[in-house]
């Protein structure tokens, strides 16, 4: 086993030897040098890239050459164009919207929030 080296503030070097350093300290350090590169190449390990969920396929497009894409925003919505050499596009039209589902006046004194009044009630916002 190689000596431990200790270093002094007198700039003066000495060697240990590992079963000194043991008796000193009570730990084997080549034991736990051992330990700690262990415990670096398990967190280096590099992790399987997680697999690309499936959305909607567009069977009509596979295969096609990108001319170009391009985008715009007019009045809300968001127009995408995927313009094909062969002179077609794939396009989308995206939107937002806030949708009231349920408007109502209850009553809750006794905790119960007890119905009173229902004013909107969408058919997926209720019960």
């Amino acid at each position: 086993m190689p000596a431990a080296r200790v270093s002094f503030p007198a700039a003066h070097a000495v060697n240990f030897s590992p079963e000194l350093v043991y008796c000193l300290i009570g730990k084997r350090l080549d034991l736990e040098v051992e330990e700690m590169n262990k415990r670096r190449v398990e967190n280096n390990k590099t992790h399987k890239p997680k697999p690309v969920a499936q959305g909607k396929q567009y069977p009509g497009v596979h295969g096609k050459v990108v001319d170009w894409v391009e985008h715009k925003f007019e009045e809300g919505i968001l127009f995408i164009d995927v313009r094909f050499t062969d002179k077609t596009a794939l396009s989308w039209s995206l939107a937002t919207a806030i949708v009231l589902q349920e408007a109502h006046l209850s009553n809750w004194r006794k905790g119960d929030f007890k119905l009173l009044k229902n004013f909107v009630r969408t058919e997926s916002g209720g019960k």
